[in-house]
């Protein structure tokens, strides 16, 4: 397990609420 940086994290969560409205 390993934390991820803000710079990746922030465009992750964007990138999974534009599947989530598909």
């Amino acid at each position: 397990f390993y934390v991820l940086p803000e710079s990746v994290l922030i465009p992750m969560f964007i990138i999974i609420g534009v599947w989530g409205s598909r």
